[in-house]
């Protein structure tokens, strides 16, 4: 959506057709159908083309091969497999999802004083699924076990533990952005709040942004 914004500011939009796959079967796949589907509108509303499950094959020089299709290109964009790193696996703390299990409140894995946040602790929420890879939610994770490391070394208990909250902002170009605010903890699925894009919504991302770059590196 902010390629779609570039190109129509630049009045280039009816010359560039813009194509989204993906092997998901629709976009915020662990939010539930209505979530996606808020977001799958505003990719129509831009003449963005949608294809859901579709897992890529192979990319070649002018076309992106899935199991099913094959889609010409001049230019593309691709995000490559995710996958944890070899040392982790070498080091015995990955289960057979490829990720590190981690108790879901503490981040504590199942190695004593070893903890593990961010992308590659395999978080399962109450529905099954893992959470989501978020920087938000990384950040919220590596402060609850600063947290307790701290209370161990003072010989306190071990008290903050992580609720499963966070919000990312999803830019949609034209100076607007959409919170998205999500319990994946909620039971018996994750609960979620989308707010309309706007310049509102846009300022509050940029805010969130300076606040964790102030934070982080001063």
């Amino acid at each position: 959506m902010i390629i779609d914004d570039v190109l129509r500011k630049n009045g280039v939009r009816d010359k560039v057709k813009l194509r989204l796959i993906t092997p998901e079967p629709q976009p915020l796949t662990i939010l539930g159908p209505d979530a996606g589907n808020l977001v799958i509108k505003l990719l129509g509303e831009r003449g963005i083309e949608y294809r859901p499950s579709q897992k890529t094959v192979e990319i070649r020089r002018n076309s992106v091969k899935t199991e099913s299709e094959e889609f010409e290109h001049d230019l593309v964009l691709a995000i490559p497999v995710h996958v944890a790193p070899a040392i982790l696996k070498e080091a015995g703390l990955l289960d057979q999802s490829g990720w590190i299990p981690v108790n879901p409140g503490t981040m504590a894995t199942n190695i004593e004083t070893v903890y593990a946040v961010g992308d590659n602790a395999g978080t399962k929420i109450p529905k099954g699924l893992l959470l989501p890879r978020a920087g938000v939610l990384a950040e919220a994770q590596g402060k609850v076990v600063a947290e307790n490391i701290i209370k161990e070394i003072q010989g306190q208990e071990k008290t903050a533990t992580f609720n499963g909250e966070g919000v990312c902002y999803m830019e949609v170009g034209d100076g607007k952005a959409a919170p998205v605010r999500s319990n994946f903890y909620a039971q018996p699925q994750p609960k979620w709040e989308f707010t309309p894009p706007s310049p509102e919504g846009f300022q509050e991302k940029h805010r969130f942004l300076a606040e964790r770059m102030h934070g982080w590196f001063g």
